[in-house]
């Protein structure tokens, strides 16, 4: 059994220089004149590779973090009257809903001159 290594239109001549030279189908061996350009994988160490995992791990963890529900609530006085403010980032309406029963719970205090004057 002959092994071939091209086409018969294929005229370059090959070499084979090994302990199973390859030969035509006539039995000629066959040498190569030419080397045809070969690819190769090279590895090489990238310095930048752990500041790229660092920055997606960051990503990933401020993505879990913006699931996570908050809210806010603040008051401010300003003379006699109390200003209630609030901010969440989930259900903002039921926050809402939430806050006027809260605010509702709250008995209001009458200040005595203001009373006096009404």
């Amino acid at each position: 059994m002959s092994r071939t290594a091209r086409s018969e239109d294929n005229k370059l001549p090959i070499d084979s220089r090994n302990s199973n030279p390859i030969t035509s189908d006539a039995g000629t061996p066959l040498l190569i004149t030419v080397r045809p350009p070969s690819t190769s994988l090279e590895l090489k160490t990238d310095p930048g590779v752990p500041i790229v995992y660092a920055g997606f791990g960051a990503l990933m963890h401020t993505t879990c973090i913006s699931f996570l529900s908050h809210a806010q609530i603040w008051t401010v006085q300003d003379g006699a009257a109390v200003v209630v403010g609030e901010k969440t980032n989930r259900a903002k309406v039921e926050f809402l809903e939430e806050m006027n029963r809260l605010l509702d719970q709250v008995p209001e205090i009458v200040n005595s001159s203001s009373a006096r004057q009404s």
